[in-house]
């Protein structure tokens, strides 16, 4: 599974919208969108950032 996947997962499983994410993260829903499909990576801080807001480690959304 891709960082792209689990950020998705774990976005779904606490049944947050891309909105929600963008909002707690501080950025817009077009990136968070970037994300979700792998067109951007997210940088290291971002990463941090957004595991923060799924309620996770960052370890936890990078690939095997």
């Amino acid at each position: 599974m891709t960082v792209s996947q689990r950020i998705t997962e774990r976005r779904k499983a606490l049944g947050m919208t891309q909105e929600q994410l963008a909002e707690r993260v501080g950025t817009t829903r077009i990136y968070i969108t970037y994300l979700e499909t792998g067109v951007k990576v997210p940088s290291l801080a971002m990463l941090k950032t957004i595991a923060s807001a799924l309620e996770c480690k960052a370890g936890d959304l990078i690939d095997d």
